[in-house]
């Protein structure tokens, strides 16, 4: 699991975890102003949950997706921001695909979530920069 956040002056404005399969709830939810976001490898709402990959398949669906969303007291249940498609290739085997799918999240998230803040009415003139905490379940 990789969490990184996205700070501006004074602090963190906004914290997102890549895969990260674990629940928030209050306060936590509510210490970053700009909120909490997560990248998953599936289609939300159609397929939340784990192997969501799986299900994409199982259903007959050509393209794997890469998913940016809030993070609240639900089970993947907030907001969807962004997403991400990566056309599955049947000559490939899905051990192929998955890390190519999980590298559509921080670039789809870091493009989305300066648009977001802009969105929210955060001062244009302070830079959001990248921290990076690396922690281990």
């Amino acid at each position: 699991m990789t969490v990184q956040c996205l700070s501006g002056e004074g602090g963190r404005d906004a914290i997102l975890f890549l895969r990260f399969g674990r629940l928030f709830r209050e306060p936590t939810l509510s210490l970053p102003p700009l909120g909490i976001f997560n990248t998953r490898s599936g289609a939300l709402p159609a397929h939340p949950g784990l192997s969501a990959y799986a299900h994409t398949l199982l259903a007959g669906e050509p393209d794997l997706t890469c998913t940016l969303h809030v993070v609240d007291a639900g089970i993947e249940s907030g907001p969807v921001i962004a997403s991400r498609t990566l056309t599955f290739d049947r000559d490939r085997p899905i051990l192929w695909h998955l890390p190519m799918l999980y590298k559509l999240g921080p670039r789809c998230a870091w493009r989305r979530l300066r648009t977001w803040r802009r969105a929210v009415g955060r001062p244009p003139g302070r830079k959001i920069q990248r921290g990076v905490a690396i922690a281990r379940n």
